[in-house]
């Protein structure tokens, strides 16, 4: 195996290079504060596997704000494999690589202004949990499966993504700071340009989780309203209110509310 691993807030502004093989191969951070930073870029080769970005505990960051490129459709890229907890955020200059991307662990956040080109997969192993955030733009689309956790924005925000497919067990998450502020300003929203294929059931539902980041002034939990939270260029396959879980429970609509 290879590792590059940066112990604390360090930056990395030289290039990588991955190697050609199967041998497992590891660029990620630990113990660190506000983040450790790879602002050079990054080379995936297409007859290189085993590619893994990570960011090891729960309050750990890894920043790659410098290129990510190359790659092979027909091969994987992991984030947060093996128990890994952190945030690895892309930001700066848009990650153009090819390869499928899981995520298996964390927050995979990409931030606003950043474009990540691969297909991505949410998909953490049994029992666990991963996230994909953030207010770039997936231009590669976005599976939630089974214990994946779509949320949308830093904050409240917009996320912009290609055609979604939402899977039995997955969540969305929707933070509201102010229910009349609007979508994506108020509330989060997630604009996809493309389908939103739901392939969950009532047996096995699709979680939505309401969250609100302070008390909303002003709002009467007995009046009703409604949030526009997705809005798809090309509609929805497979929506039934059946398929789906409200959780409100971080939803707090004042004192004693």
């Amino acid at each position: 195996p290879a590792r590059l691993v940066v112990e604390g807030d360090h930056e990395i502004a030289r290039g990588i290079a991955f190697a050609a093989g199967t041998f497992d191969k590891r660029i990620g951070a630990r113990s660190t504060n506000s983040g450790a930073e790879f602002s050079g870029s990054v080379a995936l080769r297409a007859d290189s596997t085993n590619i893994k970005f990570f960011a090891e505990g729960a309050t750990d960051r890894a920043v790659f704000s410098g290129e990510i490129s190359g790659g092979e459709a027909g091969l994987n890229v992991e984030i947060n494999p093996g128990g890994a907890e952190g945030t690895v955020q892309f930001t700066g200059n848009d990650k153009t690589y090819a390869n499928m991307t899981y995520v298996r662990g964390g927050l995979l956040e990409v931030a606003a202004g950043t474009t990540l080109s691969a297909p991505v997969i949410v998909e953490p192993g049994i029992g666990g949990s991963a996230v994909v955030g953030g207010s770039g733009t997936f231009s590669g689309g976005v599976e939630v499966a089974a214990g994946g956790i779509l949320a949308p924005g830093t904050g409240v925000g917009v996320m912009a993504s290609s055609g979604q497919t939402w899977e039995a067990a997955g969540a969305l998450e929707i933070e509201i700071s102010d229910p009349s502020g609007g979508a994506g300003v108020g509330w989060d929203l997630l604009g996809v340009d493309g389908i939103v294929n739901i392939t969950a059931s009532p047996e096995d539902p699709f979680l939505v989780r309401v969250i609100s980041l302070e008390a909303p002034g002003g709002f009467s939990p007995d009046s009703a309203v409604s949030w526009k939270v997705v809005q798809s260029s090309e509609g929805i396959i497979g929506f039934s209110p059946g398929n789906f879980v409200i959780d409100a429970t971080e939803f707090v609509t004042g004192p004693g509310g």
